[in-house]
């Protein structure tokens, strides 16, 4: 296995030094066979199960911790990520959790990786019999608040917030991964470089432009219950989020540490400083398949046994709940950005541009891309929120995506909508959780409609 770079932080500057540790290279011969496996099948989506850690000659898989007590928590904490430098991270949360549902609802589950070892923390079943009411073990917290340990993810900032907020943890020494993927693609380029800025770019995204793979996101499991103990469905998607955050920070740093000379790092995201941009283009010795890619914006919009995460992803594809792709393996390099946009998408941004002229003075609701993706669906009766998001972008965004955005889009703005086709086509793959938590008055108003 080849060897790629981490970096441990100097906690005056927010920067960081080198340190080995292995990885999986996006050309391994486990992701040329992934590459080749047929569409949607198991086999051809990235997996931590892909990666392997020698030691003394021996190869052992990744190992997966799942905790359901504070005790389990310090236990695995303290004895198997004290020592790393570098830790992917990441949350999962109810998804129409409210402030006042307590720190159970708002930090449900908590995900960690090392190279070798994925701690999955679910907070929400923690016995409520501490003594102290404290849900978080002190070796956790000495982690997450210790700059001299870098904790990557994407979206972490706002991670971290919920961390602050309801379970009283400072982080410190965080790395927004967009950042470095955003300096690392467009640094080369002098026209391109007006593009490193702050827009987080989705994980999945970065994950298929990067490590050559589609992440798997099951719609299923994106919106699952996690108040409830985690299935093995759960823990393939609960154990993949935080390990590709540590991968694709370790590919992104070898490919900026390549450059001539490398430009300078993203500094720690909770010192708010901007992105240092090179004022000069930059020269690569690694041809980066990054910059090839077009720019995507948009948020595509969390102590056991191993278990089998390949008997899971069996199991949901037997099931037929694998998220769908248009074409049958990942290319090589995304294809490039087309230059005339669809007149349906020109056409749901100009109802876009009439409802903001019809609110003066007003900040709207919901977001661009969620009233954009709904206007597509409503003007266009021929189209499925499948085929909005095949529509909207290239590599597409995930269903489960296209329909958050229209159901947020007829929450926010209390839009009309063809009730008996929301029915159909999107309440119908609506996880029960949402249907019944945060968009409850939408579904209502179909009920209705229907006696």
């Amino acid at each position: 296995m080849g060897a790629s770079t981490m970096r441990t932080a100097k906690t005056t500057t927010g920067v960081y030094s080198e340190a080995s540790r292995p990885r999986l290279s996006p050309g391994s011969p486990r992701t040329t066979a992934a590459l080749r496996e047929p569409k949607d099948s198991p086999g051809s989506f990235w997996s931590h199960t892909m990666y392997k850690r020698a030691a003394d000659g021996a190869t052992h898989n990744v190992k997966v911790h799942y905790c359901t007590s504070r005790h389990t928590m310090q236990h695995v904490c303290q004895r198997y990520f004290a020592d790393e430098p570098v830790l992917g991270f990441d949350l999962e949360w109810l998804a129409y959790a409210r402030r006042g549902d307590g720190p159970r609802a708002n930090v449900s589950l908590i995900q960690i990786a090392s190279p070798s070892r994925i701690g999955l923390f679910h907070v929400a079943l923690f016995p409520r019999d501490n003594d102290d009411g404290d849900l978080v073990a002190p070796a956790f917290r000495a982690l997450v608040e210790d700059p001299a340990v870098l904790k990557v993810g994407v979206h972490i900032q706002a991670d971290c917030t919920r961390l602050r907020t309801f379970l009283g943890v400072a982080a410190r020494g965080v790395l927004e991964l967009s950042h470095l993927y955003k300096l690392v693609k467009y640094a080369r380029d002098a026209q391109r470089r007006k593009l490193i800025n702050k827009v987080p770019v989705a994980l999945a995204t970065q994950v298929q432009e990067v490590l050559k793979l589609p992440l798997f996101k099951g719609q299923s499991v994106r919106s699952s219950n996690w108040s409830i103990p985690l299935t093995s469905k759960q823990l393939t998607y609960s154990a993949a989020d935080a390990y590709a955050g540590l991968q694709l920070y370790h590919v992104l740093e070898e490919r900026r540490l390549a450059m001539d000379p490398p430009p300078e790092p993203p500094r720690y995201a909770e010192l708010g400083f901007p992105i240092p941009i090179p004022s000069t283009p930059v020269v690569s010795d690694i041809e980066s398949d990054v910059d090839s890619d077009p720019e995507s914006v948009e948020d595509a919009g969390s102590e056991c046994s191993d278990g089998s995460i390949e008997a899971a992803m069996q199991e949901l594809a037997s099931a037929g709940t694998l998220p769908t792709t248009t074409q049958s393996t990942p290319a090589l390099t995304a294809q490039a950005p087309t230059s005339v946009r669809d007149a349906r998408v020109k056409a749901a941004e100009a109802e876009l541009a009439q409802l903001r002229a019809a609110h003066p003075g007003r900040r709207l609701r919901a977001t661009p891309s969620s009233l954009r993706a709904f206007y597509v669906w409503q003007a266009n009766d021929d189209l499925t929120p499948a085929d909005v998001a095949r529509l909207l972008r290239d590599p597409p965004l995930q269903t489960s995506t296209v329909l958050g955005y229209i159901m947020d889009a007829i929450l926010a703005e209390k839009l009309a909508f063809p009730k008996q086709r929301l029915q159909t086509q999107v309440l119908s793959l609506l996880h029960p959780t949402l249907a019944n938590g945060k968009y409850r008055a939408v579904v209502k108003q179909c009920e209705q409609a229907q006696t």
